[in-house]
């Protein structure tokens, strides 16, 4: 026995142990601190013993991310590279024609960049066709409306002009961007990139559709696009995307995309 006149066992010499029903359980360890987890919502409270702490610790367990499927990790960029590169080859002869009719209407930089926030509101430079006069700011012609400067253009801008108007319509002002897919800024279905001056102006670097690349098409270009509201009034419409990146939805919204612009047109 030792000094609490509790018998030593035959396995633990000088250590005292209860029988507990389940198998001997050490004194020291019944007696020793525990503590106890219980969750609460997203997070799990610790607390020690009663009497043994008198502030309990706080663990947030953040919710797990979404998980990605294997088209959104690997194959939207495979595919991307695929069809850009082979619609960039079939192409080629139809962008050689507009830049030369724009050269000639328009003078020289018929290809432009603009900034647009892409991946993770990152600032990338966006290519097109340069289907409008510069500025009038910089120009002699007199022009009663609404300032550029605070609004987008509008259809009875005078900066206009009637061979512009038609590639607009077509949309062959945005084969440039076929550059942007093959070197990685942008892809060829997903949220529409907005100019980076307005996307500060509302502070919305930050907001959802910015998880993804931007796509020279998407949600936006084949529904919002035809009603004539403005890209940032619209952000959310493309959020509905991004929990659908599939390859079946990419080619559905590429075939809508063909819809639209050889039926009602871009604007």
């Amino acid at each position: 026995m030792d000094s609490l006149g509790i018998p030593n066992t035959p396995h633990n010499p000088g250590r005292a142990s209860i029988d507990t029903g389940n198998g001997a359980s050490d004194v020291g360890s019944l007696m020793r601190p525990r503590s106890c987890a219980v969750p609460v919502g997203s997070a799990t409270l610790r607390s020690a013993s009663p009497g043994l702490s008198t502030e309990p610790h706080l663990t947030v367990v953040p919710p797990p991310a979404p998980r990605r499927g294997w088209y959104q990790r690997w194959g939207k960029r495979a595919f991307d590279l695929a069809v850009s590169s082979t619609i960039l080859f079939l192409v080629a002869p139809v962008m050689f024609v507009v830049w030369l009719v724009l050269r000639v209407t328009l003078g020289q930089d018929v290809v432009i960049t603009q900034e647009r926030v892409g991946l993770d509101g990152s600032t990338f430079g966006m290519y097109k066709f340069r289907t409008m006069h510069w500025s009038r700011r910089g120009r002699s012609i007199p022009y009663d409306g609404p300032d550029r400067r605070v609004v987008h253009k509008t259809d009875t801008d005078p900066r206009h002009t009637p061979v512009g108007r038609a590639f607009r319509k077509a949309s062959l002002d945005e084969l440039p961007q076929l550059m942007n897919v093959l070197v990685g800024d942008m892809s060829l279905v997903g949220p529409r990139p907005e100019l980076a001056d307005i996307v500060d102006r509302i502070d919305a670097r930050g907001h959802r559709r910015h998880s993804l690349r931007p796509g020279m098409t998407g949600e936006w270009q084949i529904t919002g696009r035809q009603d004539g509201r403005l890209l940032h009034e619209c952000f959310d419409e493309d959020l509905p995307y991004l929990g659908r990146v599939t390859l079946r939805n990419d080619l559905a919204i590429l075939l809508r995309t063909v819809s639209v612009v050889t039926g009602r047109g871009g604007r």
